[in-house]
C-alpha cells in the first residue's frame, strides 16, 4: 500500500499540507500521518512498523474515551447524547507532529 497520498478513503495516509515541487518558497510545510479508524478495527499491520505500537495505542485510548466525553459534553450543552456521538466521536484520528 502507497502511504503518501491525499486520498481520504485510505486507512493510513501521509501527506504534506502544501505542494513542495511548486512551492519554491521558504519552508512552512506540515508532515501528517493520518489514520482513519472509522470502523474502529483498523488493521494495526497497515501502520508504519516504527510508531506501530504507539499509534494502536493511542488510538485505543481514543476509543475507550469516546462515551465519557460524549457524556461530559451532552450535560455541558443540555442535548441528547446521541445528538453529541456525531459531533464528539471523531472517525478521523490525526497525529501531527510538533514543529520546534
Amino acid at each position: 500500500m502507497e502511504l503518501y497520498t491525499h486520498d481520504r478513503q485510505c486507512p493510513v495516509r501521509f501527506y504534506s499540507n502544501g505542494d513542495l515541487l511548486v512551492n519554491r518558497g521558504p519552508a512552512c510545510w506540515r508532515d501528517t500521518v493520518a489514520f482513519n479508524c472509522e470502523e474502529c478495527n483498523l488493521n494495526h499491520l497497515l501502520f508504519p512498523e516504527i510508531f506501530r505500537k504507539e499509534v494502536s495505542n493511542y488510538i485505543r485510548q481514543t476509543i475507550k474515551m469516546r462515551k465519557p466525553l460524549s457524556e461530559l459534553l451532552s450535560e455541558a450543552i443540555q442535548h441528547r447524547i446521541h445528538g453529541t456521538q456525531r459531533f464528539c466521536c471523531a472517525t478521523i484520528t490525526q497525529l501531527v507532529p510538533s514543529q520546534t
